[in-house]
Order: structure tokens, then sequence, then C-alpha cells
């Protein structure tokens, strides 16, 4: 809501043009008076009256009879989505002029298409840190918020940082529509090896991924995740490309380039009450582990013993 005073429906048009010149950044003043709105006057109206032929004359009118009887009125509790379509139907001169805002038939001020525009790109922005709109998981900033729950806690747990490798042979050659799906489905699978309520899944960016595991038999959830990964590749690439093992791409030279199937890292850091002290800790450690995971060949898993060992009893380990 932007604040606009309103003029009444006998100021005349060489006092709104003073107000105008007066304020650049103003593009439309509202006429109000006992029965509400009745209706806005712009910028632009009000310059073409006052170099119309005779305009000098013209200027000493009441407002009201150049003002747009039929302006857009928006009640102040309407979601962004509702505006945003009504907007995108209005005519484009409504666009410049702005909104008349309401709450409950009562003036309360101006809006802005731009305002409109800038508050729907943040809301894009910040659905994006919480909601991954590829996969649908929670994005960055649950993440971060259930790790720190966890530590608080003091519970044992399991961190993993998933990522999906090699993905460019499938890009080049199947198409990015393809590479998306492979992510997609690499987001369900994930989700299925957790127990809904016990574990946590997100997606952190591309084809990474964040796993915080409380299930005691996160090993096992684990091997069958690498055992079904390849049913997962097989979904996205051809019979032909499937059973030779590679892609063989066109090279920037002419010639042809084998390029390896995507493949799954996943690096588990073992996570003891006390140990680490903060989520950021936790992350960095998580993705040591799946570097390592990453330096072996084909889908692989790889578990931090360092920290999994930290205490002389450990809670996750065989001492052994």
């Amino acid at each position: 809501v932007r604040t606009v005073d309103a003029a009444t429906p006998r100021e005349t048009i060489a006092s709104l043009l003073k107000r105008f010149a007066a304020h650049p950044a103003l593009m439309a003043v509202p006429v109000i008076d006992a029965a509400g709105v009745r209706g806005v006057v712009s910028r632009t109206q009000l310059e073409l009256v006052a170099a119309s032929p005779g305009g000098e004359r013209l200027v000493s009118r009441p407002c009201i009879d150049i003002a747009d009887e039929a302006p857009i009125r928006v009640e102040a509790d309407m979601d962004l989505a509702t505006l945003t379509a009504l907007l995108v139907e209005s005519e484009a001169r409504h666009l410049a002029e702005g909104f008349v805002i309401l709450s409950k038939g009562r003036y309360l001020g101006m809006g802005a298409s731009q305002d409109v525009m800038r508050a729907l790109q943040n809301s894009r922005v910040l659905a994006a840190r919480y909601t991954n709109p590829l996969t649908l998981l929670p994005g960055q900033v649950p993440i971060n918020e259930h790790l720190e729950r966890l530590l608080a806690s003091q519970v044992p747990f399991t961190a993993w940082f998933a990522e999906v490798d090699q993905m460019r042979g499938l890009n080049d050659c199947e198409g990015f529509a393809r590479g998306d799906a492979l992510i997609h489905a690499t987001a369900r699978l994930l989700e299925a090896a957790c127990s809904p309520g016990v574990d946590f899944v997100g997606h952190v960016s591309g084809s990474r991924f964040v796993v915080l595991m409380q299930s005691e038999d996160w090993k096992v959830r684990a091997e069958r995740i690498l055992a079904e990964f390849p049913r997962v590749v097989e979904g996205q690439v051809s019979a032909e490309v499937f059973a030779r093992g590679y892609f063989i791409a066109a090279g920037r030279d002419g010639g042809e380039k084998v390029r390896p199937l995507p493949r799954l890292a996943l690096g588990i850091l073992p996570v003891l009450p006390g140990v680490f002290e903060s989520r950021h800790e936790v992350v960095l450690a998580a993705k040591h582990a799946a570097q390592a995971a990453l330096a072996q060949y084909g889908s692989a898993m790889h578990i931090d013993q360092q920290y999994g060992n930290a205490y002389p009893q450990s809670l996750l380990f065989d001492p052994q």
C-alpha cells in the first residue's frame, strides 16, 4: 500500500497538476467523497488535458470530469496470486495508473503493478528456499532448521550428503528434461528410504540432497538405495545405452566422446551427541564424506569412521 492523499471531486485539474509536478513519482490520485471512491485521475490524463487545445481553460474544471470512474479496486486481504491474475487481465493503462486498495470498502491507499511484480519475485525466491520446485522436497531453510533441532535434542543420527554425478552424458544425449526426470526420480528413491516422521530428506540444489536419518538401520537403507539407483537410471535412457553402459556424444572437434551413465554418491556422517557444535560443522564433514564417495568408481557410499567412533563405546559403530 502506497499512501496517496485523495482528491475531492470538486478539486480542480490545475490543483492536481501542481501536485503531480511537486511529486514526480506520483502516477495517480484517487477521487473520493462521502460515498466512497469515485474514480482515479492519472498523471497521463492530466498532461493530455493540459496539452490539448484550450487546455488553459480546461484546467479550471473539477477533476472528476476527467477521472476514470472504473479503476481497479482491490480489497486489502486479496492474496498475491489472485491480484496478479486480475492485473494480467486488466487494460495496459490501468497497469500504469495503479489500483485502489480498500479495506471493507474504506480507502487505504494506492497500489502499483511494479510493487506486485517485485513481491511476486520475492515470494518465488522465498518459496524456493523452503521447497525445491523440481522435487517439492524441503529446501535449504527447513534443512538447516531440522538439523539444528536434531543437534539441540542431543540424539544420535546420520547426516547424508547425496549427489547424482556424471549427468553430462544424459543431458547432452537425452536432453535436460531427462536429466530433470532423473533428479526427480532420485528424490523419490531417497524419500522412499526414509521412515515418515523419523527421517528427513531435503533438496539442496541441482542434483544434491541432504538426508537426516534417525532410523537405526541407516546402513541397510543406504545400501538399498545404491542397489536400486541403476533401475532409476534405466528409466531415463534407451535400452541400448543402458546395456552398453555409456553414452556416445559428439565432441566439439567432430569426433565422438564417451560419457558414463549417471551415478549416485552417498557421503554418510554418523552424528553423536556433543561431537559437533554447529550445523555448519556437520554439513562440512558430510560433504567431505561425499567427496570420498565420488572418488570411488561408479555409485558408491562412504561412511565417515572418524566421527562415528568419537566415543570409546560408539552408539553407531561396532568398536571392532
